[in-house]
């Protein structure tokens, strides 16, 4: 493997992880929220459960200042 691919892989590797941490962040604070219509429409529905857009949280957050 040259260094290249390695450095690609590395930096999907990570820019992963942080996706994934954004969207967990958005669906706990939908929990703690108890996924109040407020919120807004969410992306799907798994089950009876909704998901949002994982930068959804930052939304939340500009707009009711918390």
């Amino acid at each position: 493997m040259t260094p290249t691919k390695f450095l690609i892989g590395q930096i999907g590797l990570v820019l992963g992880i942080v996706i994934l941490g954004i969207w967990a962040s958005t669906q706990w604070a939908a929990h703690q929220l108890a996924y109040q219509t407020q919120l807004g429409a969410p992306w799907f529905r798994v089950s009876a459960w909704p998901v949002y857009r994982p930068w959804q949280v930052f939304a939340w957050w500009f707009h009711y200042e918390a």
